[in-house]
C-alpha cells in the first residue's frame, strides 16, 4: 500500500477516475527514479527508473539497507534523521554507489509518510546530477590551471568586474604596484597612483583600463607612469581588454601591466652616448678645420691654399650637416 499511498499524495490530475492499477504504472514506469525506504531504513521498493540508474536488479536492491547503496555514511544517516525528525528535504546532495562500482552524484528529494505520528515509510525522488558534477570539476579544474599560469607570468596580470572593480590580481601586479590591491573595492587599476607618460597626474577612472571598460574596446599604445607607496616610479605599457559574454554584453576585463623601466632606461643611455658621440664628432671636426684653415693661411703656394681653402669649407659642410642631423634626431625623440 505503500506506492499507493505515495501517489495518491501526490498532486497529480487525470483527466478521469484513478485506478489503483494507474498508480501502480506511474510508479513503476515513471521516468523520474523513486524509492521508499521503512522506518528501520530498509529500502522497501524501488521503481525501474531507481533500479537503471543504479543497474541493479530487484532482488539486489529492495530488501537492503538504504546505507548500503550510500557511499558517504554521514549524509545518509543525516538524511534519515532530518526525515525522521518531519524535516523535508528539497535537492539534497548526496553519493549512490552503482552496481558496476561507479559512484553517481545525485540530488535527493525527500518527506516521509507519518500515520498517527508514527513513520510508515519515505517518499525520495532521486535526480541524477553526475554529468552536472562533472562538468563543474572540469571547470574547476580549467579555472585552477589558468589561475596557476596567471600566477607563474612575470607582468602583472589582474581583472575587473564590469563596474571596474578589481576581481582577480597575481603575484606579479602586487610586485609591480607595492602594494596588496583590495578585491572588490579598489576600482580600474591596482596602482597606488598613475601619471602620464609626461608626467601629468592620471586618476584612475580616466586611465586607460577604465577607456576600455567604458568604450568596450581594448587600449593598446599609451604609455603610463604608476607610482608605488614608496614613491617609486614605474613606467610602464598596459594592455587592458573588455571580456564580453556570448551575447555582447560586458562582463569584465583584463590587463596586462608590463614594465618599460629597462627600455626607458636603455633609451637613456643610448642618448648618453649619442650626446657624447655627437661631442665628440663636432670636436673633431672643428679642430680638422681650424688645422686646415691655418695651414691654408700659412701656406705661400697659391694652388695649395685653393685646395686646402676648398678641404676646409668640405669640412665645415660635414660639420654642419652631422649637427643638423643630430638636432633632427634629438628633436623627434
Amino acid at each position: 500500500m505503500a506506492k499507493v499511498d505515495l501517489l495518491r499524495s501526490s498532486a497529480v490530475v487525470f483527466g478521469g477516475p484513478v485506478s489503483s492499477e494507474d498508480y501502480e504504472d506511474f510508479f513503476e514506469n515513471g521516468a523520474l527514479p523513486l524509492h521508499l525506504v521503512g522506518a528501520d531504513g530498509t529500502i522497501l521498493h524501488a521503481n525501474r527508473a531507481e533500479l537503471d540508474l543504479l543497474g541493479y536488479d530487484a532482488e539486489d536492491y529492495i530488501g537492503r539497507p538504504i546505507s548500503q547503496f550510500h557511499a558517504d555514511a554521514e549524509t545518509i544517516r543525516e538524511i534519515l534523521t532530518r526525515l525522521a525528525a518531519g524535516e523535508k528535504l528539497s535537492r539534497f546532495p548526496a553519493r549512490l554507489r552503482a552496481r558496476d562500482g561507479s559512484i553517481k552524484h545525485v540530488e535527493i528529494t525527500s518527506s516521509v509518510q507519518f500515520r498517527d505520528g508514527t513513520f510508515t515509510n519515505t517518499r525520495c525522488f532521486t535526480t541524477d546530477v553526475t554529468e552536472v558534477v562533472e562538468m563543474r570539476r572540469q571547470l574547476a579544474r580549467k579555472e585552477e590551471q589558468m589561475r596557476q599560469i596567471l600566477e607563474a607570468l612575470p607582468a602583472a596580470v589582474y581583472t575587473t568586474d564590469n563596474y571596474g572593480k578589481i576581481s582577480y590580481y597575481n603575484r606579479a601586479a602586487v610586485e609591480f604596484a607595492g602594494r596588496e590591491p583590495v578585491v572588490g573595492e579598489d576600482e580600474w587599476c591596482v596602482t597606488f597612483r598613475l601619471f602620464t607618460a609626461d608626467g601629468q597626474p592620471l586618476p584612475h577612472d580616466e586611465c586607460p583600463m577604465a577607456v576600455a571598460l567604458r568604450e568596450k574596446r581594448p587600449v593598446r599604445g599609451v604609455e603610463a607612469m604608476a607610482q608605488r607607496p614608496d614613491g617609486t616610479m614605474v613606467p610602464f605599457l598596459p594592455f587592458p581588454t573588455p571580456m564580453l559574454d556570448e551575447d555582447g554584453d560586458l562582463v569584465g576585463a583584463v590587463n596586462m601591466l608590463v614594465d618599460i623601466s629597462d627600455r626607458k632606461a636603455a633609451e637613456t643611455n643610448q642618448k648618453i652616448f649619442l650626446d657624447e658621440l655627437n661631442h665628440r664628432v663636432k670636436n673633431n671636426m672643428a679642430m680638422l678645420y681650424g688645422l686646415i684653415h691655418s695651414a691654408a693661411r700659412e701656406s705661400k703656394s697659391p694652388e695649395a691654399r685653393r685646395v686646402l681653402g676648398d678641404a676646409a669649407q668640405r669640412v665645415g659642410a660635414m660639420a654642419a650637416a652631422q649637427q643638423t642631423l643630430y638636432t633632427e634626431n634629438d628633436r623627434a625623440a
